[in-house]
């Protein structure tokens, strides 16, 4: 009995987990986990029945390509991104509640950020983020240097890239959960297929410091606080998508974000739905542009 711990330290990636029964043979039956992540030591959950008995399980690389859950929303954990580029500045780090700051210069004053850090992982969905480090610009009295600090204009530097299958196009509106500590750490752009649309930039977060908070706000000249339900990206026809997010100020820490038709839903805590579709590694169609 117990969850399986399964080896994937020098592997990266999702991986499917699948169980077969052999007692009674059949098809391949999902668990408690249909899929975990590496590189790690992770638990692989059990099967949803007979759990004293035999079974087998199969876990296999598959595609990070994520899909909508039951009411049409896609909901990713930041730390899942496919790949990470224009890094060489500043740079997306996975914490986690039992891991430390790395070890570079400006990461954080470890009297007070990694207390905060280790509280932010503590109420972050499974316990993990990731942050842009290293943060050197934390008040606004700290000196602004564009293209180092600070990035107004997005696709410039420390972009992510996630694939999304949408079957239904159209407008979504885009909401991320952070975790901002002050003036100079709540700001990102979002965008897709390597094109920044005017509403996927400049997410805004000013409430609920110290505190996770989902905002899917736009600042403008008229509101630095951010035009609710502004951040949206226009999805033109159904298909494999690259759904990417870029750097406006370093010191940003990323815990999940959810993209909805509804104008009207209300992420609510940590969303739960991350589903991938089921396409072994190598076998996935080709993003429609």
């Amino acid at each position: 009995g117990g969850n399986t711990r399964l080896d994937l330290q020098q592997h990266a990636g999702p991986f499917s987990v699948h169980w077969f029964n052999p007692r009674e043979g059949g098809e391949l039956k999902l668990g408690s986990k249909p899929h975990v992540w590496g590189p790690g030591l992770v638990e692989i959950g059990e099967p949803l029945a007979d759990v004293g008995q035999d079974w087998v399980a199969l876990v296999r690389a598959t595609e990070p390509v994520f899909v909508a859950r039951d009411d049409g929303a896609l909901v990713v954990e930041a730390e899942h991104y496919e790949r990470q580029e224009r890094n060489d500045l500043r740079s997306w780090v996975t914490l986690e509640k039992s891991g430390e700051l790395p070890e570079m210069e400006g990461a954080g004053d470890p009297k007070t950020w990694v207390q905060s850090i280790l509280s932010a992982a503590k109420f972050a969905s499974q316990s993990k983020l990731i942050r842009l480090l290293p943060d050197t610009r934390r008040t606004h009295d700290d000196k602004l240097i564009r293209n180092e600090n600070f990035s107004p204009q997005p696709g410039k530097m420390a972009v992510l890239s996630y694939r999304l299958r949408f079957d239904d196009p159209g407008r979504y509106y885009v909401w991320v959960r952070a975790f901002s500590t002050g003036t100079e750490d709540n700001g990102l752009h979002v965008g897709f297929n390597g094109d920044w649309p005017e509403h996927g930039q400049r997410m805004q977060w000013c409430k609920g410091k110290n505190s996770w908070r989902w905002e899917c706000a736009q600042r403008t000249e008229q509101k630095h606080c951010g035009e609710p339900m502004e951040i949206y990206l226009d999805i033109p026809k159904a298909g494999v998508h690259t759904v990417q997010f870029s750097m406006r100020e370093d010191g940003f820490a990323f815990d999940q974000f959810l993209m909805t038709r509804d104008r009207e839903y209300r992420p609510q805590g940590a969303e739960r739905g991350e589903t991938l579709a089921d396409n072994p590694r190598g076998k996935v169609p080709t993003a429609d542009h």
